[in-house]
């Protein structure tokens, strides 16, 4: 993920970090870094992307390393390996990410009828969230979710006209929960609620030079006006 870097300074909460790794050992996981991974697979809890206190990006490079078992943020000084209650991991999404993490490891994944690597994966989930936002709020994708879902669901403040991978922590796991549920089924469920919704393909179009996989292709070829 991105953490735009300007003049010394993150813009962006593009590096997440475990709060309970970091009591355990004090050291920063590559695995923070992508956009899927929204929770500890050791300790089943959800990840953060800022500082509990004032929310400043977390840079590990500028945080001095424990102190009488303390990590101090290097703007509050607050210390973030200080145990605190998380929210429990949202099913759907926590399945998502535990089947991202199996073709990252085998290198390819059944989705429906296709057989598609873990790079193709990763794209065509790029390319349906998409089409979970309508500039800056959530329009689309979630219009297809259950009546019950779409009422107790907690909409973030603010999602960014941005790709996926730009957006926080909380935008991100109400994202991939949105796509958890699309996928089921795929491609019926996705293309019976795209319809019943009035999306078609070209909300999902996007990035020039991206080429979209196949599994993704083939539905969203049912979708053409």
């Amino acid at each position: 993920m991105p953490i735009g870097v300007f003049h010394r300074v993150r813009l962006h909460h593009g590096h997440q970090f475990c709060i309970a790794c970091l009591a355990d050992q004090p050291f920063a996981k590559l695995t923070w870094r992508l956009a899927w991974q929204l929770y500890c697979p050791t300790h089943r809890i959800r990840l953060q992307d800022g500082c509990p206190h004032c929310d400043t990006p977390f840079a590990f490079h500028r945080v001095s390393l424990a102190i009488d078992g303390r990590i101090p943020c290097h703007i509050c000084g607050y210390n973030l390996a200080k145990p605190a209650p998380s929210l429990p991991c949202r099913s759907r999404a926590w399945k998502l990410q535990r089947t991202l993490g199996r073709a990252l490891a085998s290198e390819q994944i059944t989705v429906g009828p296709f057989r598609v690597s873990a790079l193709e994966y990763s794209i065509g989930l790029r390319i349906l969230a998409r089409g979970i936002t309508n500039r800056t709020r959530l329009s689309g994708l979630i219009d297809t979710m259950p009546r019950n879902i779409r009422m107790n669901t907690c909409m973030p403040s603010q999602i960014p006209a941005q790709p996926f991978e730009y957006w926080r922590l909380s935008a991100r796991e109400l994202g991939l929960e949105i796509l958890a549920r699309v996928a089921e089924d795929w491609p019926e469920q996705f293309v019976w609620s795209c319809r019943r919704s009035g999306l078609y393909r070209c909300r999902f179009d996007g990035d020039q030079g991206v080429s979209c996989p196949e599994w993704v292709g083939y539905a969203l070829r049912q979708l053409e006006r």
